[in-house]
């Protein structure tokens, strides 16, 4: 999956978790909740098969910064309270944890226990198929869904 999916519906997941929470949950049991649900976002997303970035090493670190930008600047806002945002962010950090893993292994540190990691994580990567493969084009629609979704959520 793009990064931008992962990241939107990340943070949709993890503003979604907080209707399951009582209203004395402290605040960093919310943000706790918000990174759990977008975890698991990660998971339900990459149990489809799905369509991958062709390429990497400089090139994939360009696009990944360029949708990591934009997930931010279109999720966050300056008009949420502090805590709404960062229920967004925890949900996007959860929702991205994964592949940050898998890539730091690739790219940073060659550690066998982070690819270990990396692997158990993704016990289900393409497990569940409903059809042809997610493309980018429904990829890029699921984030727009997600994005929606979070800029609609009514402020709290």
């Amino acid at each position: 999956m793009t990064a931008s999916t992962h990241l939107a519906v990340g943070a949709a997941f993890g503003l979604t978790a907080q209707r399951c929470l009582s209203s004395s949950v402290s605040d960093p049991e919310k943000l706790f909740w918000s990174f759990a649900a977008g975890f698991v976002s990660h998971i339900l997303l990459d149990a489809f098969p799905h369509q991958e970035y062709s390429f990497g090493g400089t090139k994939l670190g360009i696009v990944l910064f360029v949708e990591i930008t934009a997930m931010l600047v279109l999720l966050l806002s300056p008009d949420r309270p502090l805590m709404t945002n960062a229920i967004i962010f925890f949900g996007m950090v959860g929702g991205a944890l994964p592949d940050v893993i898998e890539l730091a292994h690739r790219y940073i540190v060659n550690w066998p226990w982070l690819d270990a990691l990396g692997t158990k994580i993704h016990f289900c990567h393409g497990t569940i198929s409903l059809g042809p493969m997610v493309n980018f084009n429904t990829q890029f629609l699921v984030a727009l869904i997600a994005v929606i979704f979070v800029r609609l959520r009514p402020v709290s």
